[in-house]
């Protein structure tokens, strides 16, 4: 009996922790991904966490100025469609969505799940979106084709829960997601399609088609911080 007691209080406790991960990575991961979730469900940290990760901002370029001449239920379209090809890229390479900011995409590697190999997570899924959105432009046939800049930056980040107690939603904040941005920022002054800080470009095993850019000072630093281009 004490057994058994004992068993189905571990079942008990251990079920109800899977239903809050289900509740809280569901739309966040891949299912492989969730599927790791689910076998250790009392080692994932669910709250705030200092982690190694990569973060990925990718921006459609110039896309307020075609949302002001079109039908709005046209652009929801066109977003809809850019970011599930998108978010199946990030998924496909162990990413985490965090959120949309308008047409913005913003997304992290390494987290929930530790990884050694995030910064090539987040390279290879940067270098899979770029033919991607030439395939989508080709289904969309728009008269200016959508185009992207996409900003990586590794280093520490805090990741977990965040918000009130109406609604709350697993994401990350810190310097390293602010430098992501600015970094992506960079693209357009700089006319690429990816670029990456040196930080992410260390972490690299393969460096195939990764060229140096000038040391910047980007928007709201003091010390200038070297990017390199991937090229496609």
């Amino acid at each position: 009996l004490t057994y058994t007691a004992v068993f189905t209080y571990r079942y008990t406790i251990e079920d109800k922790e899977k239903r809050r991960i289900k509740r809280i990575f569901k739309h966040y991961v891949s299912d492989e991904v969730f599927g790791e979730l689910l076998k250790y469900p009392g080692e994932i940290p669910l709250g705030g966490n200092r982690m190694q990760v990569s973060v990925l901002f990718a921006d459609i370029r110039g896309f307020t100025s075609l949302s002001e001449n079109q039908d709005p239920q046209y652009i929801v379209s066109i977003l809809n469609s850019y970011f599930t090809m998108m978010a199946d890229i990030i998924l496909k390479n162990k990413g985490t969505l965090d959120k949309y900011i308008g047409d913005g995409l913003l997304a992290f590697f390494g987290a929930p799940i530790a990884r050694e190999e995030h910064a090539e997570m987040a390279v290879n899924s940067a270098i899979e979106m770029i033919p991607m959105l030439d395939v989508l432009n080709k289904e969309l046939v728009l008269d200016v084709p959508l185009c992207i800049g996409i900003g990586i930056h590794s280093g520490e980040a805090v990741v977990g829960n965040i918000g009130s107690t109406r609604k709350m939603e697993y994401t990350i904040i810190g310097d390293t997601v602010n430098t992501a941005s600015r970094v992506e920022d960079m693209t357009k002054e700089l006319q690429a399609n990816i670029l990456i800080t040196e930080e992410t470009f260390s972490r690299l095993k393969i460096l195939d088609n990764i060229t140096p850019e000038k040391e910047i000072t980007l928007s709201g630093k003091t010390e200038p911080i070297k990017l390199y281009r991937v090229e496609i």
